[in-house]
């Protein structure tokens, strides 16, 4: 039977608006009446999607990692509900997907509408699996319930600034009915950061991506081949460092490496260099560009991360917000890449007083010749990761959607 299913997508950056489309038309295949709620100055970059956008006002006017703190802030998240109930009046919706947009749990909540959270393994309440930075296994494993205790106490200010505002609707609302409400969709494999607590309802559906980006081909790429000196540069849209984009692809254009670049809304186009071996676009197709390469830049979002694994190349993390940091950790522990970054002392300070936002400072303090120099170290010795890149890309496909049937939900 088909079912009316309402999508609260985060407007920030790309991989949540993304990644919620792969689920969204796969679905509207399946038969059921697709809204996609979208702020209208990003419903153009997706304008090949078939499904119905659904216009809402936007958690902020330009594309920042201020997000973060405005979810703390009870006066905005009253906004937020408040715009999207509207639409759930309207358009009655028999199930609700939310990604990141995390004053959608009240809205859920409060609507009583069953619901799917998507969300990556670093995101998922209470904690799970964290990588080891290097430590003995042993310190790793005692490390990792302090550390898992630490970083639920710092989601937990945001979930307890939900259920203040949930509780202005019903008084009965709990913090369980937020967190333990939704099933909780993750586009990973359960092996790559296992989750440690059976309490939550999860579903594993290994890597999404949306393939609109598949209609905007360059004329150039059919000249593109990995020949050992060709990269691939993306920042996605929340390596918010216009400068160091613009710079690394210029620095590594002039080492003589072939050198394609994902501008999205970083920076734009005239803004770099003319180059014979610099190709640049505002969005590309990230699996198809990254089969025709040897080694993969980006900002450590598993969207990016996980083109490069699906295309069986290597990676250089430059993370900018906790989740990117996580994964190119994590990356870089299964022998898949590298991560660099430049944490000052008062960088690490910031975030253990849970100001993630912080996380940012990461990639802006990172040198150039720094990302260089793990970039050359690959290249010239790339076999020693051709076994983990083998193991860990076997069980992948790039038609993936294990997910998705809604025969349970009543």
């Amino acid at each position: 039977m088909a079912k009316k299913i309402l999508f609260f997508p985060i407007e920030v950056g790309i991989a949540h608006i993304a990644r919620s489309l792969a689920i969204a038309e796969k679905l509207l295949q399946d038969g059921h009446d697709i809204y996609f709620a979208l702020p209208k100055r990003k419903q153009s970059l997706y304008s090949s999607s078939p499904v119905k956008f659904i216009d809402i006002p936007g958690l902020v006017e330009k594309d920042s990692m201020q997000m973060l703190s405005y979810f703390k802030d009870t006066n905005r998240i009253r906004k937020y509900v408040t715009d999207e109930l509207k639409l759930v009046k309207s358009i009655q919706p028999d199930i609700i997907f939310v990604d990141f947009r995390i004053s959608a749990l009240v809205t859920v909540a409060v609507s009583k509408i069953p619901a799917y959270f998507i969300t990556g393994s670093s995101w998922v309440p209470f904690g799970g699996y964290i990588p080891n930075i290097g430590l003995p296994d042993w310190l790793h494993k005692l490390a990792m319930p302090v550390l898992n205790k630490w970083i639920w106490k710092t989601k937990k200010i945001y979930i307890d600034t939900l259920v203040s505002v949930a509780k202005e609707y019903n008084p009965q609302i709990t913090f369980s009915d937020l967190v333990d409400g939704p099933t909780y969709i993750i586009p990973e494999s359960s092996e790559y950061l296992p989750y440690l607590r059976p309490n939550l309802k999860i579903q594993y559906i290994g890597p999404l991506h949306w393939k609109g980006f598949q209609n905007e081909f360059p004329k150039w790429l059919s000249d593109i081949h990995p020949n050992g000196k060709t990269i691939y540069i993306s920042f996605g849209g929340t390596g918010f460092d216009k400068k160091k984009l613009i710079q690394l692809s210029t620095r590594l254009s002039d080492k003589g490496y072939t050198v394609i670049v994902s501008a999205s809304s970083i920076a734009q186009i005239d803004e770099f260099p003319i180059k014979k071996n610099l190709y640049v676009s505002p969005y590309l197709p990230g699996l198809e560009i990254s089969k025709r390469v040897d080694l993969v830049i980006c900002h450590g979002g598993i969207g990016t991360l996980m083109h490069a694994l699906l295309a069986k190349k290597p990676t250089v993390s430059i993370p900018f917000n906790p989740d990117q940091f996580i994964h190119g950790l994590r990356f870089k522990e299964l022998g898949l890449g590298k991560i660099v970054m430049k944490p000052s002392l008062t960088t690490i300070l910031k975030i253990t007083q849970g100001k993630l936002i912080s996380f940012e400072e990461l990639g802006k303090n990172t040198e150039i010749d720094n990302i260089i120099s793990h970039v050359e170290e690959i290249l010239e010795n790339p076999i020693q990761y051709k076994n983990s890149i083998h193991k860990w890309s076997k069980n992948l496909t790039d038609e993936h959607l294990n997910l998705l049937s809604l025969h349970d939900i009543h």
